[in-house]
């Protein structure tokens, strides 16, 4: 799995960071995730799991 730094968020003292994408802001200790699941602390640097992966996905009938 690759990992893509994200963005949104703010590095502080002893490896942790707050995440800033949504209300929550979120303090993340190191090796820990966020609320949401999809970003994770690596050693201070906030990582995006889920970055470039497919969210959704619905057939659109072509009769519209």
């Amino acid at each position: 799995m690759s990992l893509h730094e994200a963005m949104l968020y703010e590095k502080i003292e002893d490896k942790k960071v707050n995440c800033y994408l949504c209300a929550r802001k979120c303090r993340i200790n190191d090796g820990g995730s966020g609320f949401c699941l999809v970003r994770k602390n690596e050693g201070g640097t906030l990582f995006s799991l889920n970055y470039a992966k497919a969210i959704s996905a619905s057939i659109d009938p072509v009769e519209k």
